[in-house]
C-alpha cells in the first residue's frame, strides 16, 4: 500500500504540482492535512482523483461517506465543471457503500444472534476488501472476547486504537482484561519479562486491575529477578528488583526489597549503593538484626571497623549471644590488632555451636589469628634468646608452641634453648618433634638435626638411638617397597638400614628407587 501511495503522489506532483502544494509532500500527508481541516489541499487531491477517475486511491481511502460527501459538496462549486464525471464516480462510492454497509448488517446480526464463526468470516471478507477497516477489527476483537482468545483480542483491539486513538474508551476494558490473563498466564509459564509488560498494559488499559495487579507485578519481578541472579546477570536482577519496590506498599516487604537490592550492589562491587539500601532498610526498621550483620560484614570488607563494631555492639545489644555479632567482633578486633581479645572471641562464637559452613569459617579464622599470636611469642623469645634470658625465651617459645602445636621451627627454637639451658633430655624431645614436623629438609639440615638429637656430650651413641627409634619412625612416615628386599612386611615399612639411609643421609621425603607410594603417604613420585 505505501508502493502504490508512492507511485500516486509522484503523478499528482508530476500533473498538479502547483495546485496541490509548494513543496514535495506524501500522500499521507496531504490526507493528514485534511483530517486536521486543511480542506483546500485535501478537496485538490479529490478533484484530480474525480479527474483521472483512479477508483484504486478512492479505495486506499476507505472513508467513503466523507469523500462521497465532499464530492457531492464539490459537483455544486463552479471550480470543478466536469459533472458527467463527477457523478459516474460519485455512482462508484455508492456502490462501494451499499456493498459494505450490506456486510456490516450481516455482521453485526450474526454477531447478536451469537454465531460467532459465521460472524467472523464476514469481518475477515470486510478486511479483504477493506484491510484498515476499523469496523471489522472492533467486530473482530469482540469475536474473540465471546470465544475467550485473548491473543486476538490483544492482537485486533490494539490494531483499531492505532488507526484511530479516539477508539481507545471502546476497547480499554476488553484489552485490560485480556493483557491481565495473558499476563498471569506467562507468570505461570516464568515467562517474566512478557509477564510483567501484560500486566502493566493491564492497568494501563483498566485502572479497575490496579489493585489486583499490583501484588502480581511484584511478585513476578522478584521471580524474574531470582532468575536473573541464577544466571549471574546482577545488572538486569538489579533492575527488575527496583521495579518490584515500584509496585510495594507494604514496608516489611520494601524492607525484604531493599536488603536484596543491597546484596546485588554487593555482587556488582558498588558498594556505596548498597550501604545507602541498608541505611534506607533500616530506617524503616531499625530493630532488623539481619540488616546490621549485613551492614558490619560490608564496612569490615570496606575496612570501616569503628561504623562495623558500632553495627556488632547494636547487634549484641538485642541479641548478647548473636553469634554473628561475637564472630564479627572478633574479625574486627583481630584488624585493629587485639589478637588476643579477637581469640577469645572467636572461641565464644565457637562456644555457641554455629551452623557447620560458620564453623568452618570460624576454624580457618581462629587458625590466622592463633599464627599471628604464635608469631608474637616466637618475637618475644627471639629477643629474650638475643639478651640470653634463655628462661624467659624458653617460656615464650612454649606459649608458641602451646598456640601451634605442629610448628617444627618453633620447636627447633626451644630446643636450641633447652641445650642453652643444658637439659639436653628436653632439648632432643623437641629436636624429634621439629623432625617430625619440618618437611621437605635437606640432607645437609636433616643431618644438623641428628647432630643435635644426638649430642657429643651424651653417652648414647647414634646407632643405638636409632636402633630404638627405627619403627616410630617407620609409622610416622609410612612408605612401602615393591620388589625390594628390605621391605618388612611385618612394620609395613623398609628395615632399619633403609631407614638411616632416608632420614640421614636423603632428604626427609626421599625414597629407594623401588619405592611406590602407598595413600597416605608424605612422600612425592
Amino acid at each position: 500500500m505505501a508502493n502504490d501511495f508512492s507511485q500516486l503522489f509522484a503523478q499528482i506532483v508530476k500533473q498538479h504540482g502547483s495546485i496541490i502544494c509548494d513543496k514535495p509532500m506524501t500522500l499521507n500527508s496531504l490526507l493528514a492535512d485534511y483530517s486536521r481541516g486543511e480542506h483546500r489541499k485535501g478537496r485538490h487531491l479529490l478533484i484530480w482523483i474525480l479527474e483521472t477517475g483512479c477508483i484504486n486511491t478512492l479505495t486506499a481511502m476507505h472513508d467513503y461517506e466523507t469523500w462521497r460527501k465532499e464530492c457531492a459538496e464539490i459537483m455544486n462549486t463552479e471550480f470543478y465543471m466536469d459533472k458527467e464525471k463527477s457523478m459516474s464516480m460519485l455512482g462508484i462510492i455508492y456502490s462501494i457503500l451499499l456493498r459494505d454497509t450490506h456486510l456490516q448488517n450481516k455482521a453485526n446480526y450474526l454477531l447478536q444472534s451469537n454465531k460467532y464463526e459465521q460472524a467472523d468470516r464476514v469481518f475477515d471478507e470486510i478486511l479483504r476488501i477493506t484491510p484498515d477497516s476499523i469496523f471489522a477489527l472492533l467486530g473482530k476483537g469482540n469475536v474473540a472476547v465471546k470465544k475467550q482468545n485473548y491473543d486476538d483480542v490483544i492482537k485486533y483491539f490494539e490494531n483499531v486504537i492505532e488507526l484511530d486513538s479516539q477508539k481507545t474508551n471502546v476497547v480499554a476494558k476488553d484489552l485490560g482484561a485480556a493483557y491481565w490473563v495473558e499476563g498471569n498466564k506467562a507468570k505461570n509459564e516464568q515467562k517474566y519479562l512478557f509477564a510483567t509488560d501484560c500486566l502493566t498494559k493491564a492497568m494501563f488499559y483498566d485502572a479497575e486491575n490496579t489493585a489486583k495487579a499490583e501484588p502480581v507485578l511484584e511478585e513476578t519481578y522478584c521471580l524474574q529477578a531470582a532468575s536473573e541472579l541464577d544466571a549471574t546477570d546482577y545488572i538486569a536482577a538489579k533492575k527488575s528488583i527496583t521495579s518490584a519496590m515500584q509496585y510495594t506498599h507494604d514496608n516489611k516487604t520494601l524492607v525484604r526489597l531493599l536488603i536484596k537490592r543491597a546484596e546485588t550492589n554487593e555482587l556488582l562491587g558498588a558498594y556505596a549503593n548498597a550501604m545507602s539500601d541498608y541505611d534506607k532498610a533500616l530506617s524503616i526498621d531499625n530493630a532488623n538484626i539481619y540488616i546490621y550483620e549485613k551492614r558490619s560484614l560490608l564496612c569490615i570488607r570496606n575496612k570501616e571497623y569503628d561504623a562495623a563494631l558500632h553495627d556488632c555492639n547494636a547487634i549484641l545489644g538485642f541479641d548478647s549471644n548473636n553469634v554473628l555479632a561475637i564472630y564479627y567482633k572478633g574479625i574486627i578486633l583481630e584488624k585493629q590488632g587485639d589478637i588476643f581479645k579477637a581469640q577469645d572471641l572467636v572461641h565464644e562464637a565457637l562456644r555457641l555451636n554455629p551452623e557447620p559452613e560458620l564453623r568452618r569459617r570460624m576454624d580457618i579464622r581462629l587458625q590466622a589469628i592463633n599464627i599471628k599470636i604464635a608469631e608474637y611469642y616466637e618475637s618475644c623469645g627471639d629477643k629474650y634468646l638475643m639478651a640470653k634470658d634463655y628462661n624467659n625465651a624458653y617460656r615464650e617459645y612454649s606459649k608458641a608452641i602451646d598456640t601451634i602445636p605442629s610448628n617444627g621451627k618453633l620447636f627447633m627454637k626451644r630446643g636450641d634453648t633447652s641445650r642453652l639451658l643444658n637439659n639436653n633430655e628436653n632439648a632432643k624431645k623437641d629436636y624429634e618433634k621439629a623432625f617430625v614436623f619440618l618437611k621437605d629438609l635437606d640432607s645437609a639440615t636433616a643431618e644438623v638435626i641428628f647432630q643435635k638429637i644426638i649430642p657429643e656430650a651424651d653417652r648414647i651413641s647414634r646407632q643405638t638411638w636409632e636402633n630404638d627409634n627405627v619403627y616410630r619412625l617407620s609409622t610416622i612416615f609410612p612408605f612401602k617397597c615393591f620388589n625390594c628386599s628390605n621391605y618388612n612386611a611385618e612394620t609395613g615399612s623398609c628395615s632399619l638400614m633403609q631407614v638411616k639411609k632416608i632420614f640421614a643421609l636423603t632428604q626427609m621425603n626421599a625414597r629407594c628407587h623401588k619405592y611406590v607410594k602407598r595413600p597416605g603417604t608424605v612422600f612425592d613420585e
